[in-house]
């Protein structure tokens, strides 16, 4: 099974941008809540999963004073788990793992992902902090994904 991840670069928003990330992702299949308990689930230390209302995820989020984990799923029993983490330096960081997941999740994950890094409510700046990188298929050494390859918009950091 392939493991990585795909970090995403974005600066920092004052409203959080979960909703609409929720909206996209369902549209192909990627769900916040879990499809039979009904509920997000937000990853304590040890990596359980504790339900959590959307309303204080979404609180947690916008306060950004710690990372938080939260499991996305693709089905009742695959999940990606998603790390929002926070840089004072203006900037989120989301960190998608990608392990445990067939090749063929993989790549419906990451088309996902770049797909919403082309969202139009993203900034169309150039040279705004934008960007994502993503494993290699073979090492699971970091490189542009290859929507930053195709899109100047991307800068990856």
């Amino acid at each position: 099974m392939p493991k990585g991840f795909v970090r995403w670069y974005q600066e920092s928003a004052p409203a959080s941008k979960l909703d609409k990330q929720v909206d996209f992702l369902r549209k192909h299949g990627i769900h916040l809540t879990h499809p039979a308990l009904g509920t997000t689930l937000v990853l304590d230390i040890e990596g359980n999963g504790i339900p959590v209302e959307r309303s204080e995820l979404d609180r947690l989020l916008a306060i950004r004073i710690a990372s938080i984990n939260v499991n996305w799923w693709l089905s009742g029993n695959v999940n990606l788990v998603d790390e929002y983490s926070f840089s004072p330096l203006g900037f989120d960081i989301q960190t998608i793992w990608l392990d445990g997941l067939d090749a063929q999740e993989t790549r419906l994950t990451e088309a996902a992902l770049q797909e919403i890094a082309l969202a139009p409510w993203l900034p169309p700046d150039p040279w705004s902090s934008t960007g994502m990188v993503s494993p290699t298929p073979n090492n699971g050494i970091q490189s542009p994904c290859t929507t930053a390859k195709k899109y100047p918009s991307f800068r990856i950091l």
